[in-house]
């Protein structure tokens, strides 16, 4: 969603994106890995911002619960829980 994995996109850009498309019931992907600062540096900023925003974080495993969905199927990705 954010294009954190590339280091052209700056922490303000994932930051923005993450909140700008942010909606009910949505996972969120971030990859951490060895010299992806502009990921850890957006951290606070999408955290504070979803939180205004007034969502709540969550395990995967409540947020099916809570939206009464089976994660368990096979051969499935999910992106969100209506998908």
């Amino acid at each position: 969603m954010c294009n954190d994995w590339g280091n052209s996109t700056s922490a303000s850009q994932r930051a923005n994106t993450v909140l700008q498309n942010a909606c009910d019931g949505q996972i969120i992907l971030l990859h951490d890995f060895n010299g992806n600062n502009n990921t850890v540096q957006a951290l606070p900023t999408i955290i504070e911002g979803l939180k205004n925003q007034g969502y709540q974080f969550v395990t995967l495993s409540e947020l099916f619960q809570y939206k009464g969905k089976n994660a368990n199927v096979d051969n499935k990705i999910w992106s969100n829980v209506y998908d």
